[in-house]
């Protein structure tokens, strides 16, 4: 159970980013909800649209603490740390 956890957050850690990691998010989400029936794509992939799950939430999380969109700084809490 802990490898669980353990794999998505640290991919959140590498790959915080808002816009990616909510992409992920949607996408994962469309799975999970999904209607399951026999061949589609949400049956197919078994338990692994909850590991996509829980990347997409890490990933949209960690990109907000660290205040990173596609890869571009932002002011989410009126604070950055760069200076020019």
């Amino acid at each position: 159970m802990f490898t669980i956890v353990t794999f998505p957050f640290l991919f959140g850690m590498m790959f915080g980013d808002i816009m990616h990691g909510s992409i992920l998010l949607t996408f994962s989400s469309w799975l999970v909800f999904a209607d399951k029936k026999p061949g589609s794509l949400a049956h197919t992939m078994g338990d692994g649209k909850w590991i996509l799950l829980l990347m997409g939430i890490f990933a949209t999380f960690c990109g907000l603490i660290y205040n990173d969109f596609t890869s571009m700084g932002t002011m989410l809490f009126g604070t950055s740390c760069w200076t020019e």
